[in-house]
């Protein structure tokens, strides 16, 4: 999955990227493919109320202290993320408490 990004260049802003990706898709055997994401209030109150009524839930892999951020960071380069990373920032160091109560833990949406 490639994100065309914000960013780009100064003619073709992100669509550079993707013409990019689709001239990729004449060399590889990969199927490279395009679409556009358009949030509208509807989906955007219908996703609210899944939250709210614990219907999401993100998927955290594994947390990391503040010292393990480069391990966490290879981790992601590497492609072996399947969830979300978080990175625990507390005073002591340690890696996060009660899972149902820290952000990004279990009991939360």
């Amino acid at each position: 999955m490639l994100n065309s990004g914000d960013g780009g260049g100064r003619w073709l802003g992100p669509f550079g990227r993707v013409i990019a990706s689709k001239l990729l898709g004449i060399f590889i055997s990969q199927r490279v493919g395009t679409f556009e994401a358009k949030a509208n209030s509807e989906d955007l109150e219908t996703l609210r109320a899944m939250i709210e009524a614990g219907q999401v839930k993100p998927v955290i892999e594994r947390t990391y202290s503040l010292s393990e951020t480069p391990e966490a960071i290879r981790q992601v380069e590497k492609g072996h993320v399947r969830g979300k990373l978080a990175i625990a920032v507390n005073d002591s160091g340690e890696r996060g408490g009660d899972p149902e109560t820290e952000p990004g833990g279990a009991g939360r949406a």
